[in-house]
């Protein structure tokens, strides 16, 4: 993170004892008379340097076989891109469409890493590992509900296609929802406050949607799922914008404004559900409200996962292209 500040690692000092390595960054860099006297403290308390923006030898005190702090730290100086990909756990900076600090498990290692360490499980309760299982125990639990009323619906299925377009809005949904509470974390200041007005805000004007579309007909979706394609990419790429311009108002604001801006985005996120629901064989209803909200349940896991892979931005684009794929099963 401190590289993305300062890429030549010219005004970072770092050190390290046995088992702490700290950080120090200066703005402007570091003068004669503290360089002197960052020098006389390390070496007073017996620590190494790791990286200093003049000569120093390292692995002096605490000594290694390897000065593998130092080494790494120069691999990450001069071939960044090179050092994250090879590395066995994520250590590339973070940044607001992927705010995963804590998030260091590679999937993509997992097999190298569970040999190293000797065959221990303890590095796979990482919360990015911890999701896939959630995401599987999902996915299984809400087929076996699914699936297994087929046999009691008297008749047979038959509706079976428009069972994907609940599916699909259900996803799209809550991804939208979910990307939409992190990515106001800044404005609002903490997550309480981000969920409560982006949820508020959601479930308020999509009712409305709901409310206007009594009069829509099936054929009305497709121009519907449509427009929230291009909407949802559009907010895609405007959201830093927004947060940026209004982040010196209050927060009674701030909480306003964040509202409105959802607002044309949930209400015609209201308006596809109810239509088709209307439109299917009432023997399907019960289904078709199963098979959206399992979706739901899918969603919530599914979003921070990608989230995590892909960043937040992705996960909107994947919402919008999700309305636009639904438009095939109305």
């Amino acid at each position: 993170m401190a590289l993305e500040i300062d890429p030549q690692g010219d005004e970072i000092v770092m050190f390290r004892s046995w088992t702490t390595v700290t950080l120090l960054i200066s703005r402007g860099g570091f003068g004669p008379d503290r360089i002197s006297a960052i020098d006389a403290f390390i070496r007073d308390m017996r620590f190494d340097y790791i990286h200093a923006p003049f000569d120093f030898t390292p692995n002096i005190f605490s000594v290694f076989d390897e000065p593998v702090y130092y080494g790494g730290t120069h691999a990450i100086l001069n071939d960044p891109d090179t050092f994250y990909e090879g590395y066995l756990f994520d250590v590339s900076p973070v940044h607001d469409d992927r705010p995963f600090y804590f998030n260091f498990f590679r999937i993509d290692k997992a097999h190298e890493l569970y040999g190293l360490l000797g065959e221990s499980w303890m590095p796979f309760t990482d919360p990015g590992f911890i999701l896939i299982f959630l995401l599987a125990q999902a996915a299984i639990l809400s087929l076996a509900f699914l699936i297994f009323p087929i046999w009691f619906i008297k008749g047979g299925i038959t509706e079976f296609k428009s069972i994907f377009f609940f599916f699909f809005i259900g996803l799209a949904y809550l991804f939208v929802e979910l990307v939409f509470i992190q990515k106001f974390v800044l404005l609002m200041e903490n997550i309480a406050y981000s969920a409560s007005v982006v949820i508020s805000a959601m479930l308020f004007f999509s009712g409305l949607g709901s409310y206007f579309s009594k009069n829509l007909k099936s054929r009305h979706v497709k121009m519907v799922c449509g427009l929230l394609f291009i909407i949802i990419a559009f907010y895609a790429e405007i959201v830093p914008h927004f947060v940026e311009g209004i982040l010196g108002q209050s927060l009674i604001v701030r909480g306003i404004l964040a509202a409105v801006f959802l607002a044309p985005l949930a209400f015609l996120m209201g308006m596809p559900f109810p239509t088709i629901i209307r439109s299917i064989d009432g023997r399907m209803v019960a289904w078709a409200w199963a098979v959206n909200g399992s979706a739901s349940v899918l969603s919530a896991v599914l979003a921070i996962l990608l989230g995590i892979i892909m960043g937040y931005n992705a996960v909107l684009i994947l919402a919008a292209v999700l309305y636009l794929l639904s438009v095939m099963f109305v």
